[in-house]
């Protein structure tokens, strides 16, 4: 998972992407939202969720058989950790009360 010195490799870069794309849809589409000046609704909120997790799926299958130190867990790794970060924001904006 960590390269010489406890440094990210590029791909550890690109699963952390995609891990936060499939944690934050809601965020992406808001985003997209505001770039194409249209309501999405719920339909577009599962099509980005089903791209991030087939992106995912995607990257580990050509990136797995090529670098043989990025194991398979690393992406479950990556968006648990990202997940846990969420409910814990989510926790201490519920127990301060502060607003998005």
């Amino acid at each position: 998972m960590f390269g010489r010195r406890g440094h990210f490799h590029w791909y550890d870069w690109l699963l952390v992407g995609i891990a936060a794309w499939i944690v934050y849809p809601d965020r992406v589409v808001e985003w997209l939202s505001e770039s194409c000046g249209r309501v999405l609704g719920w339909r577009t909120l599962l099509a980005v969720e089903s791209i991030g997790i087939l992106g995912m799926v995607l990257a580990m299958a050509v990136l797995v058989p090529v670098y043989p130190q990025l194991l398979w867990w690393h992406s479950i790794l990556y968006v648990g950790v990202l997940g846990l970060v969420r409910v814990g924001m989510w926790c201490v904006s519920r127990f301060f009360g502060f607003e998005e």
